[in-house]
């Protein structure tokens, strides 16, 4: 609609502009609503909203002018400019019914505030919070290993609540496909959140500081050589026995 009506303004100065210098050219001696080119502006303003030259009906040309400017200005180009916003109109109500997100006013006024309140009273992240930790779980199912990791300290029952609240809105309801990749994805969120806490937890009763990722690769990679290297000494030592 942007577009539309820098087009139909454009559009409009230029008729405004032509019918301007022919009026003032062809009838700046014969009426002072003509004379100068502020003046002509000011005639083809008042002719827009309704008003009639003086000399209308007097001077056949001036009639035929004056007829054909509240023709192609006023009712051509203000169907334009009608057109332009009830096309606009519509595009916005096809994208309101196709949004998933949108209900009944009065019914989004009463779900925004008995959120945040029900929140409050939860314990639940704001949601300033949640939007900008969420971000990068966009068009994908978040589960509660996923809140577990982001918010440690939020409470088992709090999170409960909050995924039972959300869950009534169909539109960010996870798919019956995705059920069984989300808990097991649940699953494994939830024991990566319980080691972290754990060695976090010992770190601090150690007095050292939580080993970084790479610290944490690399022991698991020691550990599974080591494992790797028993296997091969217990299969040695069974191939070394000899049966009577």
């Amino acid at each position: 609609a942007g577009d539309d009506l820098w087009h139909f303004i454009i559009l409009l100065f230029l008729l405004f502009t032509a019918f301007c210098l022919v009026g003032n050219n062809r009838f700046g001696h014969i009426s002072p609503e003509f004379a100068s080119i502020p003046a002509s502006l000011n005639t083809l303003f008042n002719m827009m909203l309704g008003s009639m030259p003086a000399e209308f009906g007097s001077d056949a040309l001036l009639t035929v002018y004056t007829i054909c400017f509240n023709f192609i200005v006023f009712f051509l180009m203000l169907n334009f400019v009608i057109a332009i916003i009830v096309e606009a109109y519509l595009k916005v109500k096809t994208e309101v019914e196709e949004n998933e997100a949108e209900s009944e006013f009065f019914t989004d006024l009463f779900s925004s505030f008995y959120s945040v309140i029900f929140g409050r009273i939860k314990g639940w992240p704001g949601h300033v919070e949640l939007i900008t930790k969420l971000t990068g779980f966009a068009k994908t199912n978040v589960c509660r290993g996923n809140l577990a990791l982001l918010w440690s300290d939020w409470g088992r029952n709090s999170m409960e609540d909050f995924m039972e609240y959300y869950s009534q809105y169909e539109f960010i309801r996870p798919s019956p496909a995705d059920s069984q990749a989300q808990d097991t994805s649940d699953t494994q969120a939830i024991v990566s959140a319980a080691v972290k806490t754990l060695t976090n937890t010992m770190a601090v009763l150690l007095n050292r500081q939580p080993p970084t990722p790479a610290e944490v690769e690399m022991v698991a990679h020691q550990e599974k050589r080591r494992s790797l290297a028993g296997v091969a000494i217990s299969n040695s030592k069974t191939q070394m026995v000899v049966p009577n």
